[in-house]
C-alpha cells in the first residue's frame, strides 16, 4: 500500500484547534498536522519569541489562521482565558489538544 492511500480526511475545515505546548516540539507538530488537514489553529506556550515563530511557520507552510497565545496552562486562569481569546479570535473550537 502506497503512504497516500493512508491520508485521512479529518474534516477539520473550519474547525478551530487549540494547542497548549505550541511552540516546540510535539505541540509544534500537531499544530501543524492539524493545519495540514484544515484546521485554524491557536498555540499556546510560555516563551512568546518562539511561540509566534512557530506560528509564522505553520501559517506560511499552511494558508490556515494561525495564533500566538503566550499562557503559562499550570494556572488555571490562563487556561480559561487562552480558551476565550482564541475562540473570539478565530471562532469555532473543535479540538483542544494538551501537551
Amino acid at each position: 500500500m502506497r503512504a497516500e492511500d493512508w491520508i485521512l480526511d479529518l474534516k477539520l475545515q473550519g474547525k478551530l484547534a487549540l494547542i497548549t505546548g505550541g511552540s516546540r516540539g510535539i505541540g509544534k507538530a500537531v499544530g501543524m498536522v492539524l493545519a495540514e488537514e484544515g484546521a485554524d489553529v491557536a498555540l499556546c506556550a510560555r516563551e512568546p519569541r518562539s511561540l509566534e515563530a512557530a506560528a509564522r511557520e505553520i501559517a506560511q507552510k499552511t494558508g490556515r489562521r494561525v495564533q500566538a497565545f503566550p499562557a503559562d496552562v499550570r494556572s488555571r486562569p490562563a487556561v480559561v482565558t487562552f480558551r476565550g481569546a482564541a475562540a473570539r479570535c478565530i471562532c469555532g473550537l473543535a479540538l483542544f489538544a494538551k501537551r
